[in-house]
């Protein structure tokens, strides 16, 4: 098995939810007492939020390559990225560092290509909806992403915010983003949705919807655990 390298912290309560997930895997495939070859360098949030507002991705990519380079150091043999919107500068980390990288976007992609949708909607904070690194990720296999409406944006980006990052999982939030998914499938005719922030799952999952959706945090353990053992 070769050493994963994690970028956690971003945030802390979804970092737990790979450091579980991988070793529950890793026990379950080799059995007994077997866990995880792994390192976490979990970052500082408060230190990379300031890029975001105003899309400095060459200064995070500076940032998380000086991370990643300590994962190097430390024995890692790969490294994923444990956030969706952070994702975005994981290729250039990976040419910045010489390290392989395991793409969230791609296994998502894949994930969903795999089902043969054709049409998808996407949750997570604004500078993930807003971006397009999902719509060229999904475009490759001819699948349309389709984002909710700036209100919709305004509320669920506030929830994950203000509640997910904290750990924070109320009903009323989870109500608003059915509410968001059933209007996305009823009117824009989405065949399914991606989970498109590593703390959503945390909030609904599959048995909340009829709507097939994509928990990004289990498909993105499951591309680095199929590297892991390749």
């Amino acid at each position: 098995m070769k050493k994963i390298g994690i970028i956690g912290g971003v945030t802390w309560v979804s970092t737990q939810e790979y450091y579980k997930q991988i070793n529950q895997a890793v026990n379950q495939k080799l059995g007994g007492f077997h866990s995880a070859n792994m390192l976490i360098n979990s970052v500082d949030m408060g230190e990379i939020y300031p890029f975001l507002p105003i899309g400095d991705w060459d200064g995070l990519a500076d940032y998380i390559t000086t991370k990643v380079v300590e994962l190097k150091k430390a024995g890692g043999e790969f490294f994923a990225i444990g956030s969706n919107t952070i994702s975005k500068v994981g290729h250039q980390v990976s040419k910045n560092t010489g390290l392989p990288y395991i793409d969230i976007y791609e296994a998502t992609a894949e994930a969903i290509a795999k089902k043969q949708l054709q049409k998808v909607a996407l949750l997570g904070v604004a500078f993930t909806m807003k971006d397009d690194v999902y719509a060229k990720a999904l475009a490759k296999f001819g699948i349309e992403t389709v984002i909710p409406t700036d209100a919709e944006m305004d509320k669920t980006h506030e929830i994950i915010m203000t509640e997910l990052t904290k750990a924070i999982f109320t009903s009323k939030s989870k109500a608003t983003y059915l509410e968001v998914i059933n209007r996305m499938q009823k009117e824009a005719a989405v065949e399914g949705a991606i989970l498109g922030c590593t703390e959503i799952p945390l909030l609904i999952n599959q048995t909340d919807t009829d709507l097939p959706v994509f928990d990004t945090t289990a498909i993105h353990v499951k591309a680095i655990l199929e590297y892991a053992f390749s």
